[in-house]
């Protein structure tokens, strides 16, 4: 998996934070990112094949969710000339994907606006899952989007539920 240090940390702090918040793990099980391989990541994931291209269908027991993370290249802020422990703003864009029936993609749009909708807030703050990190803020980058998959499983629609955030940390040479 390519990206820079600062999106591996962004990936594994919101996937520490899933899979410690019991509604998001209990509902859609570990969120993983990368490009997801059935075999090892989706025990129960069945696959359609379209054409040439293998893409995953439904899954049997639950549906899923994967994460991914970029650096928004366009905003880069460095506090003071670059030295040894000088900081800087890191601008990053993540989004989650989840795969599922029509329902659950509607309970998890639901769930990812009342649990990663402009944190912090309430006392609930990411900061814990950043080791090197001081995390400012996660918001969203508009309403989790549905949409119904091409793929389709057992003769039922696979649908799917895309929500995009922007997450700013400062983080030190």
């Amino acid at each position: 998996m390519a990206g820079t240090v600062a999106d591996q940390e962004t990936l594994e702090a919101l996937k520490t934070f899933w899979d410690n918040d019991p509604d998001l793990k209990s509902t859609f099980g570990v969120l993983r990112s990368g490009r997801l391989k059935p075999d090892k990541d989706l025990p129960a994931q069945t696959q359609v094949n379209q054409g040439q291209q293998t893409v995953p269908g439904a899954t049997e027991k639950a549906p899923y969710a994967k994460l991914s993370a970029t650096q928004d290249p366009g905003r880069f802020q460095y506090y003071a000339p670059i030295s040894s422990g000088s900081g800087y703003i890191h601008y990053g864009s993540v989004t989650i994907t989840g795969y599922g029936s029509r329902s659950d993609m509607v309970t998890m749009a639901k769930l990812l606006r009342s649990k990663l909708a402009w944190l912090p807030r309430d006392g609930l703050t990411l900061q814990q899952f950043f080791p090197t990190a001081y995390f400012m803020v996660c918001r969203p980058l508009g309403e989790p989007k549905l949409s119904e998959d091409e793929t389709v499983k057992d003769a039922k629609d696979v649908w799917s539920c895309s929500a995009d955030y922007e997450l700013v940390t400062t983080r030190f040479v």
